[in-house]
């Protein structure tokens, strides 16, 4: 199978929904081809723009995870986040230039939770 084939193919199925829990599985089903078991997405535009107050955002971490992420703020100084606004090509989370302890933190509680490369 030509290594584009998978993108083509959730094209055509996302294509023929046009709901979004359907669209977040199609898509999540798609990646997991290539490895990854979690993943989060979130849209850089205006949430304004298309009639809502909150960001489009995609989650497959544990409930636990994302509760404790969210009530600790990590979002803020999140390492991850930081190197995705920055690069394209995908990155190993060991390979990251880590700014300060509380970004050390944060990795090592996806760690604990499970989440590493």
């Amino acid at each position: 199978m030509a290594l584009w084939q998978p993108a083509f193919s959730f094209i055509e199925l996302a294509n023929r929904t046009d709901r979004a829990d359907e669209l977040a599985s199609l898509f999540q089903e798609s990646v997991k081809r290539f490895g990854f078991d979690n993943m989060v997405i979130g849209a850089l535009t205006n949430p304004k723009q298309y009639g809502s107050d909150d960001p489009a955002l995609l989650n497959t971490f544990s409930e636990q995870w994302s509760e404790h992420y969210a009530k600790s703020d990590y979002y803020k100084i999140d390492p991850v986040v930081r190197n995705v606004a920055t690069h394209t090509m995908p990155f190993l989370w060991s390979k990251m230039t880590l700014e300060s302890r509380q970004q050390k933190v944060i990795l090592q509680e996806a760690g604990e939770m499970g989440m590493t490369d």
